[in-house]
């Protein structure tokens, strides 16, 4: 198993748990409360595949750093721009 998703709608990923994320990580700060987020992923992700296969592991590692902390469209971002350290 692995966790890609998304902030913003019209990509290709139509997963939407990285925006509820946000939003309700930004609703919290607004109201002055914590909030936390636990997240457990598996330390090699399970697909249909060679998991010898160092590329299909690099990116799949990749698009789940894309979806936490890299990049714009990152849930990190996302709280960044709306004032927040994540």
């Amino acid at each position: 198993m692995f966790s890609i998703s998304a902030t913003k709608t019209g990509g290709v990923v139509v997963n939407m748990i990285g925006r509820a994320l946000v939003d309700r990580i930004i609703q919290a700060a607004n109201a002055g409360k914590k909030f936390m987020v636990v997240v457990v992923i598996p330390e090699v992700p399970g697909f249909a595949g060679d998991v010898k296969n160092e590329s299909s592991l690099k990116i799949i590692m990749a698009a789940q750093y894309r979806t936490i902390n890299r990049g714009g469209s990152s849930i990190y971002e996302k709280i960044r721009e709306a004032g927040y350290e994540p």
